[in-house]
Order: structure tokens, then C-alpha cells, then sequence
């Protein structure tokens, strides 16, 4: 599957890339975009390789030497701050006893000692991450299609209903507006689920994505009675603009869920609601 040379990839990395890229040839993308896709999404999300490098015989490692770095200037700073508020008392503390001894017909008036003003330095912007309650206004974006998005979904929860994580990013080299009217399918490979979409708190809402912004939708899934599911789970984002965006389900391990929620009740639908 891979172009070139993938040895700083962990076998993690290399399975979510997979995942990624059958989603992308199940919407019709040629094998060698699909492919592009999936490792530029792991790229963007991973930073990168995350399997670590040998260190060659008596090397240093370099993030130790830079946090002993950034620890001596500390304190470095901190002595320097201590001299000089201990020179300020001082001036303080001679003026006041010259103060104390001048006759009474010639006292002059102390000086009151300067007050320093520091400026807090503002911190760098993070690319954003838009939770899937927050309702923004749009701006002259067009709206996301599914060719402009890739996701990665979750579930999580031991009993009862699970929550769900889907996290939609803009990939695409453009600004985007992500609407939040879209429905949520439930999958078991490539069949879809009985399952309801019964409410979404974030309708009418848009997210203005910028290329590399991502946007989550947090969902529950509740009340499935059926079989446990044959093939691994995933979801299907069906956009307002047009097209979907499908996205399996994959464990902090990396290894495909096949899980489902418990049967609350015989008599009710399987469910999911957009939170």
C-alpha cells in the first residue's frame, strides 16, 4: 500500500492509514489518491512517524539537553529577578534612614520607588478543534464536501449506551463551512443498521474549517437487540451539501470495534442522538 519508505510509521499508524483509504476507494477515489489521502490525514493528526530512532553510542538524547536548557535559564532569570529586587530594597531601605535623621525644618519628601509593569507575552494559536456544540457564524466559505473531508470515530463505553467520538478535519487546501444539519448512520461493514437518528442539539449551526481545522460530533448510540455485529462497526456522516463521508470505528489500540450497546428494551428502536 505504501509509496516510499513507511519504517518510522508504527504498525498503529499503518492500520489507521488503511482504514482511511478503503474509505476513500469506497466513495469512488482512484487507489493512488486514496492512498495520498490516508497518509497526509495520518501526517497531519500523528506529526508524522511515531516509531522512535536508535541513538548512536555515547549520544545525547537532545529533549533532555533541552529541558536541562530551558531549567538553567530559569534559573538564571530567576537569580537575576532576585538581585535586582534585593538592590531596589536596599535603595528603599537607605533613603527611608537618610529620611529618619534630616531635621525636622528640611525633611524632604521620599521618593515613592518606580512600580514595574510586566506584559504577559500572548501564547501561539493552536490549530482549532470545534466542539460539536459550539455554533459559529459562516462567512463566504463554501460548504464542506465529502472530498474535502476525511474523519476518524471511536466508541467508547463497557455497558449501556456508547458514546461516540467523531472527529470530521478539513483536508482539503481550501477554507470550508461545515454544516452541522447532517444525519449519523450506524454501519456493520458495508450494511447499514436499524438504527434512528432521534435528535441533533447542533442542527442549524456552521463551523468555518479552515485547511487543517477539525470539527467534533459527539454521539450516543443506545438500545441495539439485534445480533452482535459480524464485521467491524463504522459511521456514516451524510452531509448537508451533498455526498457522505464514511468512517470505521477504531480502538485506541488501533484495532477495528465490532462493539454495540446493550438492549435497553425489546419494544423500541435502536437509536442515536447528536449531542
Amino acid at each position: 500500500m505504501t509509496r516510499g519508505d513507511k519504517s518510522k510509521y508504527t504498525d498503529k499508524q499503518k492500520r489507521k492509514a488503511e482504514h482511511i483509504e478503503e474509505g476513500y476507494e469506497e466513495r469512488g477515489v482512484s487507489h493512488r489518491e486514496a492512498e495520498k489521502r490516508a497518509w497526509a490525514t495520518v501526517n497531519k493528526q500523528d506529526h508524522g512517524g511515531k516509531k522512535g530512532g536508535r541513538l548512536s553510542r555515547g549520544s545525547a538524547p537532545i529533549v533532555p539537553i533541552v529541558i536541562l536548557a530551558v531549567i538553567v535559564a530559569g534559573i538564571a532569570f530567576i537569580a537575576v529577578r532576585t538581585t535586582q529586587s534585593r538592590a531596589r530594597f536596599e535603595d528603599v531601605s537607605l533613603e527611608a534612614q537618610a529620611a529618619t535623621t534630616t531635621p525636622k525644618d528640611t525633611v524632604p519628601a521620599a521618593a515613592a520607588p518606580k512600580k514595574e509593569v510586566s506584559t504577559p507575552t500572548p501564547a501561539a494559536a493552536p490549530k482549532s478543534t470545534i466542539s460539536s456544540s459550539t455554533v459559529m457564524v459562516q462567512t463566504n466559505a463554501p460548504l464542506c464536501t465529502a472530498n474535502d473531508l476525511t474523519g476518524m470515530a471511536a466508541l467508547q463505553g463497557a455497558s449501556g449506551s456508547l458514546a461516540g467520538t467523531l472527529t470530521v478535519t478539513n483536508s482539503s487546501k481550501r477554507p470550508c463551512a461545515f454544516s452541522h444539519d447532517v444525519t449519523l448512520q450506524i454501519l456493520s461493514g458495508s450494511t447499514v443498521l436499524p438504527v434512528v437518528q432521534l435528535q441533533n442539539v447542533s442542527a442549524g449551526s456552521i463551523a468555518d474549517l479552515q485547511p487543517g481545522d477539525s470539527v467534533d460530533l459527539r454521539f450516543m448510540w443506545s438500545n441495539w437487540c439485534r445480533a452482535a455485529l459480524s464485521a467491524p462497526g463504522a459511521v456514516r456522516l451524510v452531509l448537508a451539501s451533498s455526498g457522505y463521508l464514511k468512517v470505521p470505528f477504531i480502538a485506541s489500540s488501533g484495532a477495528p470495534q465490532y462493539d454495540s450497546p446493550r438492549c435497553d428494551s425489546q419494544s423500541l428502536q435502536s437509536y442515536v442522538t447528536i449531542r
